[in-house]
């Protein structure tokens, strides 16, 4: 285990709000680094999960599934209370996801709340919908909501950090790695053929859309 931690100031973020987020109310963080990042010669993990695999390429391996944490203070709001909320945006892989499996989900979850739906979704959807302001505020709506749905991305992921376990929907092929256990983990589409040939495109894309990235 190292004495310190520091986080490099090599490392790339969507935005300064992802810092914020994530980083400046971290009390194992010691503060700013220029050193590239340090990983560990031997990643392997025992448990085949994404943050198993984070921490054991920095040399922590653990025998139990990892959930991720954050250290925000609990942020809620009577705007988003006593309210089902639902966000079906996604930028990396998903598996197998369409337009018509997000109309699908929706069609299930008529009196949800869709969360800054995209131009395609309002133009199909009949839900009710609203728009954050911030990242910070989309976890208010989270901490505040009485449920929360999404896809296996990162709101997933940030609704289990901030304690808030949610229903997530995946298609064919999105590694399992992504899917934390806390959470109740949904496929949706099937996995005939047509899914299987949309996985194998949708994952080559997304490969290519990574490798011209600055930010990965």
């Amino acid at each position: 285990m190292a004495d310190r931690v520091y986080l490099s100031s090599q490392s790339t973020f969507r935005g300064p709000e992802t810092y914020k987020v994530v980083w400046q109310a971290n009390p194992y963080l010691d503060g700013i680094s220029d050193d590239p990042p340090v990983h560990s010669p031997q990643p392997k993990s025992r448990v085949n999960k994404a943050v198993n695999i984070a921490m054991a390429s920095h040399g922590i391996d653990l025998p139990d599934e990892i959930s991720p944490e954050l250290y925000l203070p609990k942020i809620c709001s009577k705007a988003y209370a006593n309210k089902h909320f639902i966000d079906l945006n996604y930028t990396s892989y998903v598996g197998a996801f369409t337009l018509f499996d997000a109309m699908a989900i929706l069609d299930q979850h008529p009196d949800y709340l869709l969360v800054n739906p995209s131009k395609h979704l309002l133009r199909f959807c009949k839900n009710d919908w609203i728009r954050t302001k911030s990242l910070e505020d989309y976890a208010s709506l989270i901490n505040s909501s009485l449920s929360f749905t999404a896809l296996a991305s990162g709101g997933a992921t940030l609704a289990l950090a901030l304690g808030r376990p949610s229903t997530v929907y995946y298609g064919f092929g999105q590694n399992q790695i992504f899917h934390h256990s806390k959470n109740t983990n949904l496929m949706i589409g099937g996995s005939g053929l047509f899914r299987k040939f949309l996985a194998r495109y949708l994952s080559k894309r997304n490969a290519w859309r990574i490798s011209q990235s600055t930010n990965r």
